[in-house]
Parts: C-alpha cells; sequence; structure tokens
C-alpha cells in the first residue's frame, strides 16, 4: 500500500521535508519525495509505503514523534486509496482517523 504525504500551502513546503528526513531516518519505512505539481495541488509529495502492519506502526510511531518534536504544525494532507485524511497539528482525533484509515487500505491490500 503507498500512502502520499502533501501540504496545501507552498509556504509549508520546509515543513513536509522536514516530515520527509524524519520518515527516511525510521527503521522499516520506505519513503521518497516527489515534486509533483499535478497532484492535489500540491507542490511536492512524499511517498510512503506500508507493505505490512509493522510498516504501518513505525510510520504511526513516526508521525507522531516527528509531531511532538515539530514546533510548527501546518495541516498535512495523508492520502490512501483515494482518502484524504487532514492531520491538524497533533490532534488526537485526526490521527485516530488516520490510523483508522491506513488499517482499512492495509486490510483491503491483504
Amino acid at each position: 500500500m503507498r500512502a502520499i504525504a502533501g501540504v496545501a500551502d507552498q509556504q509549508d513546503l520546509p515543513v513536509l521535508r522536514s516530515l520527509y528526513d524524519w520518515l527516511r531516518r525510521s527503521p522499516g519505512l520506505e519513503v521518497t519525495a516527489d515534486p509533483s505539481p499535478a497532484h492535489q495541488g500540491a507542490a511536492e509529495i512524499v511517498n510512503i509505503v506500508l507493505s505490512n502492519s509493522i510498516a504501518l506502526g513505525s510510520f504511526l510511531v513516526a508521525l507522531r514523534a516527528w509531531l511532538g518534536t515539530h514546533p510548527r504544525k501546518p495541516p498535512i494532507t495523508i492520502e490512501v486509496d483515494g482518502v484524504r485524511v487532514t492531520v491538524a497539528g497533533d490532534s488526537p482525533e485526526s490521527l485516530a482517523v488516520l490510523e483508522k484509515a491506513l488499517r482499512a487500505a492495509l486490510d483491503d491490500d491483504d
């Protein structure tokens, strides 16, 4: 399964790059960054490959850790299987919705 992370505002690209760098250093995750002005209107996207529940868990832990250490938290939209979830700050509600969407997509892949 592939998830795509992006930001709506060009000014937030440094934050997206920071997330990419954080995820890239996280064990068990496969991520790439692509310039993609045609995708969702984003200037750049981060592709996250989640091939199993261990990778999914690693991603969620890494995302929560990054949110906890990053002072500026603009909304980050993560899309998987056509479902978009916007994580606003470190909102427990938006993180729970994201986890549910990712787990459902992973289950569908099995």
